[in-house]
């Protein structure tokens, strides 16, 4: 039941699977693109040269994947209720608790293959690279990469729990595309008003609610679809 449950989601995310798939390998051709006319490239070794290429192409492949997670978790509930299968659901065997877990099982594969498939080619640019540093000549002043999977567990978190009160997948994906910068600006306005929290302490204030928000809609959510009494 739980594989037929699966394919099902897999054909109501089949849109948003196909852009990931986009998202996640075509940094790796910018990179190239973009690295190659760099002096970097031409001056320094072969290894170096590719591991500044894969670290590059790791980042932003990462970078790019958030917004799978976002269009994944804000329409894989809500699609059901748009196309009525979820109706038809409701006459089935699956407990509401399997369908969720079917749903939870691919957006958490999702997220372990994007970053699984650039973690493992990270470790291979370090080691390839003769100076570590190589491996981040390009990104070393951008975000940390575990700061970018908090921005990225906040949006999936705030699609999730969109997804499982709407009807449409419209407003799950816009609200999971808005949710970081949303939750940067409340942040803002509440250090202005009170000035907490401080200057540089306002960084890791960000992430932390992102974490927390994040864990919270997805929990929300969860108990919601399971509790609501319409399909």
């Amino acid at each position: 039941m739980l594989t037929a449950l699966l394919h099902k989601d897999l054909r109501i995310c089949r849109l948003p699977l196909i852009v990931g798939l986009i998202l996640l390998l075509a940094p790796f051709a910018m990179a190239a693109a973009v690295i190659a006319d760099l002096p970097l490239w031409t001056n320094a070794t072969p290894s170096n040269a590719w591991a500044t290429l894969l670290g590059t192409g790791c980042y932003f492949s990462i970078m790019c994947s958030l917004p799978t997670l976002a269009m994944i978790s804000g329409s894989i509930i809500a699609a059901e209720r748009n196309d009525r299968s979820a109706e038809f659901l409701a006459y089935l065997p699956p407990s509401r608790k399997l369908i969720l877990s079917s749903k939870a099982i691919l957006l958490i594969t999702v997220a372990t293959l994007i970053a699984g498939l650039n973690l493992a080619l990270l470790a291979l640019a370090h080691t390839l690279a003769t100076d570590t540093q190589t491996v981040h000549a390009v990104t070393t002043n951008l975000l940390p990469i575990h700061n970018l999977a908090a921005i990225g567990l906040a949006a999936a978190g705030a699609g999730w729990f969109a997804s499982s009160i709407a009807s449409t997948t419209g407003p799950p994906v816009t609200l999971a595309f808005a949710a970081p910068a949303a939750i940067l600006g409340i942040l803002a306005a509440i250090r202005k008003l009170t000035n907490w929290p401080s200057q540089e302490n306002f960084s890791p204030a960000y992430y932390t609610t992102c974490i927390a928000l994040g864990i919270l809609t997805f929990t929300l959510g969860s108990l919601y679809y399971i509790r609501r009494v319409e399909p």
